[in-house]
C-alpha cells in the first residue's frame, strides 16, 4: 500500500500521482526501474529519485516514523498495512477528561494476538517498557485524548512523533474493532472486550 503512493514526496500533490498512475508508474519501482519514458519537469524527477530511492529503504527498515512526517495527514492510513505486525491498539480509562488535573487508571493495549491490561497501582508503569515493541499505536481519538494523558504520566515515548487520523473505519482498514475497556473499572474487575466502532483510527508512529 506505502509503495503506491508519491504523496509523501515533496512537490507531489495528487494531480502529479494521478498522472504517474495514468502512465503505468503504480509504484516506487516502476518510476526508479522506468524513469526516463516519464514525461515530467526535471525537477519534479530529481526529487522522485531522491525520495523514493529513501523510501524503498525506510519501508524495508521498518521506519514508519518516516513516512508519517512526510505524508498528508489524509494519507497516513496507508502505514497500517505495512506495520500492522508491530501495532498496538491502545485505550485508556480516566478519572477525567483534563490531563492537566485528572489520571489515567487503566490502559488497555492489544497487539492483533494477545491483550494486557495495565492497571494504575497494580502495573501501569509497565506500560512505557512494553509500547517501545511497537512501531504504530493505534487509538481512538488519540490526539486529543489518550496520547495527552499517556504523555503526561510517561513522558515522551521513545521516538514517538505526531498523531494522525485515518479516513478508514475500523472495518474499511482492516483493523480488528476498538480496544475499549470497561469504563470506571479500575482494578480486579476489569474486563477486556473488542468492539466495532465507527470512530476513526488514529495512529502514531514509534519508530
Amino acid at each position: 500500500m506505502m509503495s503506491h503512493t508519491f504523496l509523501h514526496v515533496p512537490g507531489v500533490g495528487q494531480a502529479t500521482e494521478r498522472k504517474l498512475w495514468e502512465r503505468g508508474f503504480l509504484r516506487w519501482e516502476d518510476y526508479l526501474e522506468r524513469r526516463q519514458y516519464c514525461p515530467l519537469p526535471q525537477s519534479i524527477h530529481t526529487r522522485l529519485v531522491g525520495h523514493l530511492t529513501e523510501s524503498v529503504e525506510a519501508l524495508a527498515a521498518g521506519y514508519a516514523r518516516y513516512f508519517e512526517m512526510r505524508l498528508p495527514p489524509s494519507e497516513v492510513w496507508r502505514l497500517y498495512r505495512e506495520f500492522r505486525e508491530k501495532a498496538a491498539f491502545v485505550d485508556i480509562e480516566t478519572t477525567g477528561l483534563y490531563p492537566s488535573g485528572d489520571s489515567i487508571t487503566v490502559i488497555g493495549l492489544f497487539n492483533g494476538r494477545e491483550t494486557r491490561v495495565f492497571i494504575r497501582g497494580l502495573n501501569l508503569d509497565e506500560f512505557a517498557e512494553e509500547i517501545g515493541k511497537y512501531s504504530l499505536i493505534v487509538t481512538f481519538n488519540g490526539k486529543h485524548f489518550d496520547m495527552p494523558f499517556i504523555r503526561r504520566l510517561f513522558g515522551e515515548l521513545p521516538r514517538t512523533s505526531g498523531t494522525y487520523r485515518s479516513p478508514l473505519s475500523p472495518q474499511e482498514s482492516g483493523l480488528p474493532g476498538r480496544p475499549e475497556v470497561n469504563r470506571g473499572s479500575t482494578g480486579s474487575g476489569t474486563r477486556w472486550r473488542l468492539e466495532r466502532s465507527r470512530r476513526l483510527p488514529r495512529c502514531v508512529a514509534l519508530a
